[in-house]
């Protein structure tokens, strides 16, 4: 461990060039927060993408929840960065490193990073990875995608500020635009379906926050909540409660709320009149709780809304037992005799 801490000590030498983005480190963790460690090695790589990586590993070690070392053993190494095209035996989780944008990549389970490295991608590849190393439980994986949902729907809310930010457990940060319905990360999409980056308290969005996140993708809410609640459906998560009223559709939804199946029976149903969603469920023959993340969704992204709060259903009540038959007369005690009933 005495050998790691001084290589982090040493000074920075001319050739190990790193871009501007990549020259503040991130916000840091806890120590008793680190629990998974990943060793990152290279092969055949320039020497300039070589030293920006080794920088990128010492600077990342500790953020993301994650112990991060460089490995000069390919056989101790858990990623491995390639040049694209590079043919490799190495059993580890490979990286290509294109020369173009990562989604050159013909096989769509290959994970990319575009050269020149930069933090972002680099984090958002060594996520990747990491799932596919430690694949996250479901239990976790639908608490945090759970919580995710939650705080956009705070994001989206009437007190909420027009540009708010969304901090994450891993490090990003997450800006939601709610006028514009647009949501700007430099968190791959991916990593944020995938239910690790549990997200903080939110704020307004400051002007710090606004140059951090100035050249990170921009996406569409709208879609994003849709996959967020699909995969919360496929997950088997428990929604928030949901009001006890009649629900419909303001206008028809986006076609990514329409992929799953189902979806287009239940859009139908709540654009025709208002359904409660016991309604829903028997017509629609989706799950309950199916139903419930469609209803939210659509809340959210204001395509859905509901009336009047319904009134509670009135408890059964007890049967009213039978009024006592008033006593035979002379002909029923003459029948019952003579057993002529």
């Amino acid at each position: 461990m005495s050998t790691e801490i001084r290589s982090k000590e040493e000074p920075r030498h001319a050739d190990d060039s790193v871009p501007t983005a990549t020259r503040t480190r991130p916000p840091t963790v806890d120590a008793c927060a680190v629990e998974r460690e990943l060793v990152i090695g290279a092969l055949a790589l320039q020497d300039k993408d070589a030293a920006v990586l080794r920088v990128l590993v010492r600077l990342l070690d500790g953020s993301m929840s994650l112990r991060l070392r460089f490995g000069e053993q390919l056989a101790a190494c858990n990623i491995v960065f390639v040049p694209a095209g590079c043919d490799t035996s190495h059993p580890g989780v490979r990286v290509q490193v294109t020369e173009g944008p990562a989604t050159c990549a013909t096989d769509p389970g290959t994970i990319t990073v575009p050269a020149p490295l930069r933090m972002s991608n680099v984090m958002g590849a060594l996520h990747k990875a990491l799932a596919r190393i430690h694949p996250p439980a479901l239990a976790d994986q639908s608490a945090g995608l759970a919580a995710l949902f939650q705080s956009l729907r705070q994001a989206v809310g009437p007190e909420a500020p027009p540009r708010c930010i969304i901090p994450l457990h891993s490090g990003h940060l997450l800006l939601i635009d709610a006028p514009r319905h647009r949501m700007q990360t430099a968190a791959p999409i991916e990593m944020l379906l995938a239910g690790e980056c549990h997200p903080g308290t939110l704020r307004p969005a400051g002007r710090v926050d606004e140059e951090q996140l100035h050249s990170a993708p921009s996406h569409a809410l709208r879609d994003f909540v849709w996959r967020l609640s699909q995969r919360l459906v496929d997950l088997n998560a428990a929604p928030p409660p949901l009001a006890a009223a009649r629900w419909h559709l303001r206008r028809w939804p986006e076609a990514v709320a329409l992929m799953a199946p189902g979806h287009p029976r239940l859009a139908a149903l709540l654009t025709a009149r208002p359904h409660s969603l016991a309604e829903l469920g028997g017509l629609s023959g989706l799950p309950l709780q199916a139903v419930q993340w469609f209803l939210l969704s659509g809340q959210l992204v204001g395509v859905a809304e509901h009336g009047a709060v319904l009134a509670a259903e009135p408890a059964p009540t007890a049967p009213t037992p039978p009024a006592p038959s008033a006593a035979p007369g002379w002909l029923g005690q003459l029948r019952e005799r003579l057993k002529l009933w």
